[in-house]
């Protein structure tokens, strides 16, 4: 039986029954409204870190230029409605917020990875890194731009005095393969998200904080044309406080001598003795705000296992422990507990599957025929879910073979990126936390267990699965998981793919195209983003093949070391959580504590708990 210790707005999100919306959803105005929100995503992402080189506007699971946009359509709808006495219903605007936010990881942390990727072997190759004997002969040449001139003028723009316009035909081949994968990608973290949302949302009850904020926007009121929330003081008092700090600190970039309030960039706060890095002392009240809505255990769980495991790798950098050298597959921060937080992230999905095998049990009977189908509430049917997600992974596996990978390497990578979008999806979804990351890659363990002195052309298979599983920060899943909670409000729930899949569409290749525009403009080297410089993201990338073909190296049995201690850790934690009701700690700390996100935002944690 699962134990919690909520607080009491924790057992009103998870007791709450959903209520069916009237009228529909998936009209003509909610998709094209939709549309113009994943264009100015798919623009203002990429413009914000090339352009003006300000916040990563698209960044977490309820990035900012989603949030603000629908706050500013729903003052617009409510002064709508008071004028002619007709607007927008709840249903259609549940539609516009989920097409933002599918749509809202796409720009920077998938099609920015992927110029970065693609568009730097062939330029950025030198005497030095050796990428023209190393690199160039494995790179598949249907996935990778390889036309010299197109790729001269894609990093130093177009000449000013000819009338040459962007070379699209050089990319539009690559651009459509990565494209039918991700495409597919995505078609699986949706079935799954199917296949799993009643358990989540009906069994275990998880809070989805999340997707309270769309839920609390679009509430309707009798006696008021706004959202009841925007009649509560303690809203416009919570409001207040970061827009009043905000306003505060603005005087300071324009004259630097002004005092300003350090809530956002806080310092270190030194209270873990040793050579470790201190939590940051900064306040992200989003952070605060979604946290709060979690049971206490959660959140004391996320900042008490930050302090535990910065302690023990103090004392392992300290006593020269089991140290791992640096290590391109972890995603920041110290590498060896990372490799535990590995292990842990890795049971903690092993459990999940384990708790949920009778939903699992009896999906697959409806599916058989031998249970009635009870699944008019979801966005597919079972059927398609199980049938689909199994077409969606023959077909990635099959892409990443083409791509260089050996297939039992390229179904290994597929499991364990699905572990990740797994397990990234239930934090999120359990804990508020979302500004979030994975311990370590996909590619990473799958070299771990298989060591680097694999067959060359896999090497680099692995390598290209970077644009898309290496720096996970922002994926579908939990956006279609979050799709699925808001989905439950609809009468008409079906329709809700097809408005899903437009915004998808629309915004890979409205990214693209942007890019292709900007940086044959300007030039990508003008951007001075990771992303489009020749020693960014893409030059770590074909470095580490050039650097695992020189130096291989065997299975790594201290990374799964650590790696098993942490899932017996985890499995340890979870079993006195689950059996002892006075046990005060939830073991999803454990899959997190060490990744640099939590250290950035554990002090916020912390005040919410």
């Amino acid at each position: 039986m699962t134990k919690s210790i909520p607080n009491s707005y924790t057992s009103y999100l998870r007791d709450k029954k959903p209520e069916a919306l009237a009228g529909e959803g998936l009209t003509f105005r909610s998709v094209f409204i939709g549309i113009v929100f994943t264009v100015f995503t798919a623009i203002s992402g990429p413009y914000a870190i090339t352009i003006v080189r300000t916040s990563e506007i698209t960044w977490s699971y309820f990035p900012i230029c989603v949030g603000l946009p629908f706050v500013l359509l729903i003052v617009a709808n409510s002064c709508t409605k008071r004028l002619t006495g007709s607007g927008l219903n709840r249903s259609e605007l549940i539609t516009i917020v989920i097409m933002g936010l599918v749509s809202s990881g796409i720009p920077v942390f998938l099609v920015s990875f992927l110029f970065a990727i693609i568009a730097t072997p062939y330029y950025g190759a030198n005497d030095e890194n050796n990428w023209v004997e190393a690199v160039h002969p494995l790179l598949p040449k249907w996935a990778i731009p390889s036309d010299e001139a197109a790729l001269v003028q894609y990093f130093e723009g177009l000449p000013l005095d000819t009338k040459s316009s962007v070379p699209l035909d050089v990319w539009v081949g690559p651009l459509l393969w990565w494209f039918s994968m991700f495409a597919a990608l995505f078609f699986l973290c949706l079935c799954l998200v199917v296949t799993f949302r009643r358990h989540w949302m009906e069994t275990e009850r998880l809070p989805f904080p999340v997707a309270e904020i769309p839920l609390l926007l679009t509430s309707e009121s009798k006696d008021s044309k706004l959202p009841p929330i925007f009649h509560a003081r303690l809203f416009w008092l919570g409001c207040s406080i970061p827009f009043l700090i905000i306003c505060f600190n603005i005087a300071s970039y324009f004259e630097p001598g002004l005092p300003r309030i350090p809530a956002f960039t806080g310092g270190d706060i030194d209270i873990i003795p040793g050579p470790i890095r201190q939590p940051r002392g900064i306040l992200y009240f989003p952070i605060i705000g979604f946290a709060y809505l979690v049971a206490t255990p959660v959140t004391l769980s996320v900042w008490v296992c930050y302090i535990l495991v910065a302690l023990e790798g103090s004392l392992l950098k300290t006593f020269h422990i089991g140290s791992i050298s640096s290590d391109p597959f972890v995603i920041g921060g110290f590498e060896t507990t990372l490799w535990q937080d590995w292990g842990a992230f890795v049971a903690m999905v092993c459990l999940a599957m384990w708790i949920a095998r009778h939903h699992l049990t009896n999906v697959l009977r409806q599916i058989s025929g031998t249970l009635p189908k009870d699944d008019h509430d979801e966005m597919l049917s079972y059927r398609t879910a199980i049938f689909g997600g199994i077409t969606a992974s023959l077909y990635l596996v099959g892409w990443f073979v083409a791509s260089g990978m050996e297939p039992y390497v390229a179904a290994l990578c597929l499991l364990f990126a699905i572990v990740i979008f797994l397990g990234i999806t239930r934090i999120v979804t359990q804990s508020g936390v979302h500004y979030l990351t994975t311990p370590v890659t996909s590619q990473g363990m799958v070299l771990a267990l298989t060591g680097t002195a694999v067959a060359p052309h896999t090497l680099m298979g692995l390598a290209l699965t970077n644009i898309w599983c290496g720096d996970v920060q922002s994926i579908f899943m939990v956006s279609a998981a979050h799709a699925a909670r808001l989905n439950t409000l609809r009468t008409h729930r079906r329709g809700l793919v097809l408005a899903m899949a437009i915004s998808i569409t629309v915004s890979f290749f409205t990214t693209s195209f942007f890019l292709l525009l900007l940086a044959y403009d300007i030039g990508a080297l003008s951007l001075q983003s990771i992303f489009h410089v020749t020693h960014g993201h893409g030059a770590t990338v074909f470095n580490s093949v050039v650097a695992q073909r020189k130096y291989p190296a065997g299975i790594d049995l201290l990374k799964l070391g650590y790696f098993g201690a942490g899932f017996f850790i985890y499995g340890i934690v979870a079993f006195l959580h689950y059996r002892l009701p006075w046990w005060p700690l939830h073991p999803v700390g454990l899959t997190i504590a060490s990744t640099w996100m939590v250290r950035q935002i554990v002090f916020s944690v912390f005040i919410a708990w």
